[in-house]
């Protein structure tokens, strides 16, 4: 549908059918017109929403819901035009692609450029384990199929929509940034895409094993009152909601305590395919798709919500210690050398502050630093001029405190997880008042990604949007360039060498996965 605005739109139109805990199926071709003007209904979670405002679904159902959503100019180029496909983060347990937050106007209108949300389900009905050596078990990894049924779809379809298949940009924040990586390993997924974006995966938060997943299935399972050998029949004919309403309630009790992050999610062994963890392939320059060019990065303070979520009330000094310890067993020495607090005496001392930045350097921001020195040296000798990897910091804190609610006011002084969705989809504005130096941070924003789904480079490799600041491809080293991103008004958008290579090689040596 053509909309006001020079953009074009297609809802909620079908890339597979998905039949409890099997491989999705792709679609048949409906007859007559689709009517792509509304928004599908999310993949099945939890129906009370804590999310952040304006990223709670419209409506929840397993039927239908592996949908898609299409933006694109509607003046489109006589050239096929690069696809920018992302997925959606939420922990593998909550989300939808079918948001304004997302709405790909934007990104089609100012750098013509085919934007693609998609959908896959999510929590225990995305990725159940239990009794995969039965003939009735199931063996987990839908969700990431899912992911894939709708790149072939879009390596069948999007030429319809002027798009090139043959220039196919993945990208994702959180979850939807861990399955970027997680497709850059799988071999079935080559050929896919072409391209890939990361935005916040918390790359140190490891994925189960079979075994650690068939644990936390089973309690599930129990729980929705589904035992013995026909417990995988039972739990395939359990209403979704029933499933969904009590999937939250359960941590996994066999694995390190940041890994446990991930209670459903994508397993090493599943029916994927994925045979070891995305993270250690990157770092070792073995990835199945090493020859896709990489952008990853991450936002400035990042695991706020992460400390300040369970931990309500201020953790003192002491507290503070024990969770070192608890968290971080023999590197908590280390730690607490690195991040002194700044009232150690004072036992009434909030150390919060303290404990999410060790947070975002430890789980977003150093692992992430240790991927790119990995993808650099594999991407040493590579004929793609615009290979990279280049490496991000998104520093911008919203002007207007609103943006993240009463649940998250925490995040109106910092650039929290997420804070970099509402200006790079330019979306920020449908819901609130911002500067004249967002909006033009978030057009930056688009420049640089779509420069990079385009592939395009300078003579030196670097991304460098006309009128922009040059972007240097990350370097392996304690001096690798990183791309800071703010505001024009507070230093703008340019190339940040070094940035916590202190602490990041602190973490290197600690190692990632383990705690």
């Amino acid at each position: 549908m053509r909309y006001e605005g020079g953009w074009d739109g297609f809802l909620g139109i079908p890339f597979a059918d998905n039949p409890r805990f099997e491989a999705p199926v792709p679609v048949t071709k409906w007859s007559g017109v689709l009517n792509a003007t509304k928004w599908g209904p999310a993949c099945p979670q939890p129906t009370k929403c804590t999310n952040e405002p304006h990223v709670c679904p419209h409506s929840i159902n397993e039927t239908g819901c592996l949908t898609l959503n299409i933006f694109r100019p509607s003046s489109a180029p006589a050239a096929p035009m690069a696809v920018m496909v992302f997925i959606v983060g939420g922990n593998y347990d909550v989300e939808t692609a079918n948001l304004l937050l997302y709405d790909g106007r934007h990104f089609a209108v100012d750098e013509n450029v085919v934007v693609v949300t998609i959908n896959y389900r999510l929590g225990a009905i995305g990725s159940l384990v239990l009794d995969p050596d039965q003939p009735e078990g199931t063996s987990g990894g839908f969700g990431i199929m899912d992911q894939q049924e709708s790149l072939r779809w879009v390596q069948k379809n999007i030429g319809a929509f002027g798009g090139n298949p043959d220039s196919v940009t993945i990208f994702g924040q959180s979850a939807g940034a861990s399955s970027v990586l997680l497709h850059l390993a799988l071999p079935s997924s080559k050929g896919l895409f072409h391209r890939a974006i990361s935005e916040s995966n918390p790359a140190s938060i490891y994925y189960k094993n079979m075994e650690q997943a068939q644990n936390l299935s089973v309690r599930l399972a129990e729980a929705v009152g589904c035992t013995g050998p026909g417990r995988a029949a039972c739990m395939r004919a359990k209403p979704w909601l029933d499933i969904a309403q009590v999937q939250g309630k359960f941590r996994s009790k066999t694995e390190p305590y940041v890994n446990s992050v991930y209670n459903w999610g994508p397993t090493v062994g599943d029916a994927s395919g994925l045979a070891s963890q995305p993270a250690e392939d990157a770092i070792r320059g073995t990835l199945a798709n090493a020859d896709v060019p990489v952008m990853l990065g991450i936002t400035h303070d990042e695991a706020e919500q992460w400390i300040y979520q369970p931990f309500p009330k201020p953790i003192s000094p002491f507290e503070f210690d024990l969770l070192l310890i608890f968290i971080f067993n023999n590197a908590s020495t280390g730690a607490g050398a690195l991040y002194p607090l700044p009232d150690p005496s004072n036992a009434t001392s909030d150390t919060r502050p303290t404990m999410a930045t060790i947070g975002t350097h430890y789980t977003f921001a150093c692992s992430n630093r240790r991927i790119a020195t990995g993808l650099a040296a594999s991407a040493q000798g590579g004929s793609n001029p615009a290979r990279g990897p280049f490496l991000y910091h998104y520093d911008h804190i919203a002007s207007n405190t609103s943006l993240w609610g009463a649940n998250f006011s925490y995040c109106a002084t910092k650039a929290c997880h997420g804070a970099e969705l509402p200006l790079l989809f330019g979306t920020e504005s449908i819901f609130y008042t911002i500067t004249p130096e967002e909006e033009q941070l978030g057009r930056n924003l688009r420049a640089y990604w779509a420069s990079f789904a385009r592939g395009e480079a300078d003579a030196t490799g670097a991304l460098a949007p006309k009128g922009l600041a040059a972007w240097p491809a990350f370097t392996s080293g304690a001096e690798g360039q990183w791309m800071r991103f703010e505001t024009a008004d507070k230093g703008g958008c340019q190339p940040s060498a070094g940035w916590l290579s202190r602490y990041c090689s602190f973490w290197d040596d600690a190692g990632y996965g383990r705690f």
